[in-house]
């Protein structure tokens, strides 16, 4: 997909090429399956089944109206009528698949769709913020059987330009950046950066529990991380909940990992109501502990998190939680997570694989094979991956369980779930709660991850599969990424979300080599985001309840990491003179430790009115006569790294 980014006033112009199409006879009979890479299909019901391009911008400032035109038109064969959009269902449902045409479009005489652009998202990550455009680049007319394809995409969004806010520590930049490198496919925006933080690692938990996580402390210290711990008392007396803790830490002491220490019964859960494609329950949502903008009820009917709320799934911490409701429960996961990363035992099992796919749905074909195939694909070559697949009911080999319960570096299951367990088609358990004796592992501890509807329930009366896993003393996991409810197809051949993020985690750890397994459920959630197409999609559900059971500042075992950020380059600017400006000449201080540096002025709009390159520290000047009067900014800039001062220029 090839991109082409303009900043044009306050205009931001982005240009797409969306790639081939890929058209194949539909599961469906009578009906053509057409898929994009890097798009995902979306519809109504009943309605054609077409990928959507999220062309996605960042930008400082506020967002205003987005607008898209297409060029290029191409013909693409149809051997027959693009397959409309059935009912979705949760992973392992029994819900009967309903595909049925709408007369409405199907026998219109009218092209489909009449509006290009499906939807319009915003975010803000860190204090940067985030616009998606969803865009059908599709010409369909159902009527004489043609489809033809945009060969570009030019989205432009106009904004006001705002200055970066809130300085970041070097540790919070450095993962910004990334994470908006990977969410727009675009390099990042420079960040304000102000020093190291004072508490880059924050763990909450319980009053009495306070002493038992001391060697988790420890252990960050060993990371050259700062960290602290803080308990429930004073977590709600000073600072009012969990949420408002955690974003006092972020916005004043530079935090960026947060460690929930214990399981609702030890640090409170939010739940929210889930609902997608008729069903609904209320689940546990760790995710409203990292998105700190906003209070996710944006309609005030006292229901947060709804997509009517639009609330800002960029989350601004890497958040996990260690899921134990006792002293000995808190031990094993303390104990498992120290080892792992000072002194992990010998030997091939941190490099070996155990994937389970399961037959999710018979009817179309759809199993958890393909997944896994595609993650099998992301560990590096030297890897040996066990493979144990159900292309049948029941046709799984019975090869799987041994090497994990030995212990294996990374354990995916792709099956139908619950709470206690995940399943192939016949009911009969990839991994469950009851297994946990079998578990004898010890320090051979692992990853596991999981598309499964609910495994990851831990507000469920009973102990969920994932706290099985941490908690288990003589072995389980050292981390897991789990769902707290359902987990969602896609539309068949395609991959769902719950399958992109545990697919993804992978990639971005062995292929991208993130520093760290949280930064990289956080990463493959952010991927998603872009995806979501409005109301109770499945995108926007399964973002909800995939979640970091783990220490999110592991360093997975095998995977060389980049090295750490260098010391951030110190760049300020100030006025030498009068503010405001009278004169007609603006006299700025500029100060770095590393040239040459940078030197704009924008005015208001964010036009460029003045530039230079300063090799050396000291005074300059900017010939400010015949400007017109108003509001101009300075920015001293050294790569990721830059200085701002404001000056206000009146006529003499």
């Amino acid at each position: 997909m090839g991109i082409l980014l303009l900043l044009c006033g306050a205009s931001l112009i982005r240009t797409v090429n969306p790639g081939e199409p890929f058209v194949t006879l539909s599961s469906d009979p009578g009906y053509s399956t057409v898929t994009l890479e890097n798009a995902r299909r979306a519809s109504l019901p009943g309605h054609p089944l077409l990928p959507l391009v999220p062309v996605v911008m960042a930008l400082y400032g506020e967002p205003g109206d987005v607008s898209v035109s297409l060029a290029g038109f191409e013909p693409v064969r149809l051997p027959m009528p693009v397959e409309p959009a059935s009912n979705l269902r949760p992973i392992g449902s029994d819900l009967p698949r309903t595909v049925r045409p709408d007369p409405s479009v199907y026998m219109s005489a009218l092209d489909y769709p009449s509006d290009p652009l499906a939807a319009v998202s915003t975010g803000s990550l860190m204090g940067v913020t985030i616009v998606t455009a969803l865009v059908s680049p599709w010409r369909y007319s159902p009527a004489n059987g043609t489809l033809e394809m945009a060969g570009q995409i030019t989205v432009t969004l106009e904004h006001t330009p705002e200055p970066p806010g809130r300085p970041l520590s070097s540790l919070q930049a450095a993962t910004a950046q990334r994470r908006i490198s990977a969410i727009t496919g675009a390099d990042p925006l420079p960040m304000p950066v102000g020093g190291h933080g004072i508490t880059d690692y924050l763990i909450i938990t319980g009053d009495s529990y306070l002493p038992v996580v001391q060697p988790l402390l420890d252990l960050q210290d060993e990371r050259g991380l700062t960290a602290k711990a803080v308990g429930m008392s004073w977590v709600v007396m000073g600072f009012g909940g969990v949420r408002e803790c955690v974003r006092w830490h972020y916005e004043n002491e530079g935090t960026l990992f947060v460690l929930l220490a214990g399981d609702a019964s030890i640090v409170p859960a939010e739940e929210f109501l889930v609902e997608c494609e008729g069903l609904r329950e209320k689940a546990p949502v760790d995710l409203y502990y990292a998105c700190l903008d906003g209070d996710w009820d944006g309609d005030g009917d006292g229901v947060p998190g709804q997509p009517q709320d639009y609330p800002d799934l960029y989350p601004e911490v890497i958040l996990g939680r260690a899921l134990f409701s006792d002293y000995s429960g808190a031990q094993a996961f303390i104990d498992k997570t120290v080892v792992y990363t000072t002194a992990p035992p010998p030997g091939d099992w941190a490099s070996t694989a155990v994937l389970n796919g399961g037959m999710l749905f018979p009817d179309i074909g759809y199993t958890g094979a393909k997944g896994c195939e595609e993650m099998a694909s992301c560990f590096p070559d030297d890897w040996e991956i066990v493979r144990s697949y159900e292309f049948g009911v029941g046709d799984y080999p019975d090869t799987f369980f041994e090497p994990m319960a030995a212990g294996a570096g990374w354990n995916n299951h792709a099956g139908h779930g619950n709470n206690r367990g995940v399943y192939w088609a016949t009911f009969a358990s990839q991994i469950k709660v009851a297994d946990q004796s079998l578990f004898l592992n010890g320090f051979r501890s692992g990853i596991h991850t999981s598309i499964a509807c609910h495994p990851g329930d831990f507000t469920h009366p009973g102990t969920c599969l994932a706290k099985m896993l941490l908690h288990h003393a003589d072995g389980g996991a050292v981390a897991a990424a789990m769902n707290t409810s359902w987990g969602w197809e896609g539309y068949w051949p395609e991959l769902g979300p719950s399958e992109d993020m545990c697919n993804d985690m992978v990639r971005l750890v062995f292929q991208e080599h993130l520093p760290t397994l949280g930064e990289a459920v956080t990463t493959a959630r952010d991927i998603q985001v872009p995806l979501t197409s409005g109301g109770y999609d499945r995108t926007f559900q399964s973002l909800l309840v995939f979640t970091a059971f783990m220490d999110p500042a592991l360093s997975v075992l095998q995977v060389t990491s980049p090295p750490p950020p260098p010391p951030p380059v110190q760049v300020r600017v100030s006025l030498a003179g009068a503010n405001p400006a009278t004169s007609g000449q603006v006299l700025f201080d500029v100060d770095f430790t590393e040239g040459p540096v940078d030197l704009n002025v924008f005015d208001i709009a964010g036009r460029l009115v003045y530039s230079a390159t300063l090799q050396n520290p000291g005074t300059t000047g900017w010939n400010c006569s015949g400007m017109p009067v108003g509001l101009y900014t300075a920015v001293a800039r050294k790569g990721g790294y830059a200085g701002r001062a404001r000056v206000t220029v009146l006529r003499p």
